[in-house]
């Protein structure tokens, strides 16, 4: 069980470091939906990589 919430958790890392360089990506000839698609696939990577990795280390602390 202890296992399971450890990769959850480095698995929300990497979420959060994905969606960090998504956003952060320039791309000077960009289409302006490709951009707002980008973006939106980065917000969801950050908020739900910083949940599951938030939620797993709380349960494997309290284990």
């Amino acid at each position: 069980m202890d296992a399971l919430l450890l990769l959850l958790c480095i698995t929300g890392i990497a979420a959060l470091c994905v969606g960090h360089m998504l956003r952060n990506r320039q791309v000077h000839a960009e289409h302006w939906l490709w951009k707002k698609q980008r973006l939106t696939r980065a917000r969801f990577l950050l908020h739900g990589g910083g949940a599951v990795s938030t939620l797993s280390a709380l349960a494997l602390f309290m284990s």
